[in-house]
């Protein structure tokens, strides 16, 4: 049976937010005050402390604001969800612009009972390289398409699906949160699909440095999503990924050998073995890398982003499996 989203449903739209992030949030927030879609609510939730300039900044908007103790990005999420009123709820991360038609096209995807998510497009705010890079796989293509992930940055859900699944799993305090909730939906028989004109400009992130702390905790994240699914989310990667994973072990191992050194002058020659076969394990991803993107930088961005990613997922995995 098709069922289209009309335009008498209710549609909240969700934003978390926290700390000094009063710039990117304003430009957030002016971007949905020129949606069309004309029954919406904005909810704000500010995770933990917040600067005075971010609550200036929502006094000024009509939305609900609420605060919360550091409860994480899925625990957050929820908050709006609880504290919502809509049948569908829209969420976008405090860094993204939405395009002036986002809403009215996020909802146009609900065109069949069993589809219980709607993921949009997200291209980058910066035209730079890196960034692009990383941020090709939240844009799909042009056409509408069943797909099997949702995106915290560009998504809506039916509020009737997630009261059958679940809402988000609040262990998930940073990345994956949706991941986790598509594959119950999924689970459920609910189906996701790609709405490429529902769009959103997003800055994956604003410098390397928070890249590469991006990709280290969501590689946390990722074992905790093994521990729940099965190992198979954690398992499965490309050959640089594979790479990346025996790079960190031996980094872990160097630096650990490293500082036992420190009382056992013998495993320091241990710890500058690990380190030579480190360094050219490193080179020869880039390389690889290179053969691929024809970029160096994008090359040795690559190869260290998947490092950071494996690097805590493996701390992941002894934190969730050993522990």
């Amino acid at each position: 049976m098709m069922q289209q989203a009309e335009h008498c449903d209710l549609l909240s739209v969700i934003i978390c937010t926290y700390g000094k992030r009063h710039r990117v949030l304003e430009r957030c927030l002016n971007s949905l005050m020129k949606q069309d879609y004309p029954r919406r609510e904005f909810i704000t939730i500010v995770d933990g402390n917040a600067s005075h300039e971010s609550f200036e900044i929502l006094s000024k908007y009509p939305v609900e604001v609420y605060q919360t103790k550091k409860l994480g990005l899925g625990g957050a999420r929820n908050f709006g969800v609880d504290h919502s009123q809509g049948d569908f709820l829209a969420f976008i991360d405090d860094d993204a612009v939405a395009d002036i038609n986002w809403l009215r096209e996020i909802v146009r995807g609900f065109t069949d009972d069993r589809i219980a998510g709607v993921v949009g497009r997200i291209l980058p705010i910066k035209p730079d390289l890196v960034m692009q890079f990383f941020s090709q796989r939240y844009d799909k293509g042009s056409n509408l398409v069943e797909v099997e992930e949702l995106a915290g940055g560009n998504m809506c859900v039916k509020r009737k699906c997630l009261k059958q699944v679940g809402i988000f799993d609040p262990n998930f305090r940073y990345g994956h949160e949706e991941l986790d909730l598509a594959l119950r939906l999924r689970n459920a028989g609910f189906k996701i699909v790609y709405v490429p004109s529902a769009v959103v400009y997003h800055d994956y992130a604003s410098n390397f440095p928070k890249l590469l702390k991006k990709k280290f905790l969501m590689g946390m994240r990722r074992a905790y999503l093994g521990k729940k699914h099965g190992t198979r989310y954690f398992l499965l990667g490309k050959w640089h990924e594979w790479i990346a994973m025996l790079v960190s072990i031996l980094a872990l191992v160097a630096i650990t050998t490293s500082f036992l050194g420190l009382a056992w002058p013998s495993l320091s020659y241990v710890a500058f073995s690990l380190s030579v076969v480190l360094i050219g394990l490193f080179l020869a991803s880039v390389l690889l890398a290179y053969v691929k993107e024809r970029t160096i930088r994008l090359a040795v961005a690559l190869v260290l982003t998947k490092v950071a990613g494996k690097c805590g997922l493996l701390i992941g995995f002894i934190r969730y499996f050993i522990f």
